[in-house]
């Protein structure tokens, strides 16, 4: 905090699978331009999900992990400028957001270990959106809208590079919440369109948890689905069920344990069917 109305904010996040390296997804100033509207610039997460701002802080999640069959996309952050407003009526809160900017992703990480095995630069420009939050004590509501071209080069090994440039895309996504009682839901859909590629892909992932003092078990379900049409045939298709529990045994401290679920019937092999538990301990300090 600079003055009351200057302030700065930074996440770095490391991971033993990019061999520690650390990599900043906020790196921001934010000014209160009135006592309602914030403006923030520099380096901040792309608000396409419910939880993107929230994705790497375990112990926000109801999960191990958030849903990876919504939440895997290819970028996840962006440099540019949000703009924001919060209004109060009644028990509601209100927020909206419109943001614009872009990202350059040198041998994209993603990229290279899902889908292709070697250096793809992936580039999302022309980035502008915005979205609506809408909450009370017991239920919430998002709503966003994005669109940006996107700019793909391909260096695969012994052959010659590709580039294409100017993709559009627009994306799409509602999501919901309800704490009642001892009662949690959570539900999220999204849809990704790239109308130059004959592209059409829909998300949706559902969790409904009970809490019982210290522990909340929890089910849940994932999916993922590409559009086939007749230019468009090597489709993704994936789901996953799970179930876990987590235990608040100490403040700001959890224990998870989840297990998953997951089929593919992708028109290639993309994970193939799998099992998975996963326990994680999560910190906040």
């Amino acid at each position: 905090q600079f003055t009351p109305q200057l302030s700065g904010t930074v996440q770095a996040v490391s991971r033993v699978s990019e061999h520690g390296k650390p990599k900043v997804d906020w790196a921001y100033l934010s000014y209160d331009i009135a006592p309602d509207t914030t403006v923030q610039v520099g380096r901040r997460r792309l608000p396409i999900y419910a939880y993107s701002d929230s994705v790497y802080i375990g112990y926000t999640l109801p999960w191990a992990r958030v849903p990876q069959d919504i939440y895997g996309w290819e970028v996840g952050a962006y440099d540019g400028v949000n703009v924001r407003h919060a209004r109060s009526f009644g028990d509601w809160a209100v927020t909206a957001n419109v943001f614009a900017g872009q990202e350059h992703t040198h041998d994209n990480i993603e990229q290279r270990k899902i889908y292709y095995g070697y250096r793809v630069d992936d580039d999302w420009k022309h980035i502008l959106g915005g979205y609506l939050d809408v909450s009370d004590e017991v239920f919430g509501a998002r709503l966003i809208y994005m669109q940006n071209s996107i700019d793909l080069s391909q260096y695969p090994p012994d052959d010659v590079p590709t580039f294409s440039k100017g993709t559009r895309q627009r994306i799409i996504g509602l999501s919901g919440s309800i704490d009642y009682g001892n009662w949690m839901v959570r539900a999220e859909a999204n849809r990704f369109m790239r109308p130059a590629l004959d592209y059409k892909s829909s998300s949706f992932t559902a969790t409904v948890g009970y809490r019982m003092g210290q522990f909340m078990p929890l089910v849940g379900y994932s999916t993922y689905k590409e559009k086939l049409t007749a230019t468009y045939t090597a489709t993704q298709n994936d789901n996953t069920r799970f179930a876990g529990v987590r235990w608040d045994f100490r403040k700001n401290m959890d224990l998870k344990v989840q297990w998953d679920s997951v089929k593919d019937s992708s028109a290639y092999d993309f994970t193939k069917n799998a099992k998975m538990v996963t326990v994680t301990w999560d910190v906040l300090f």
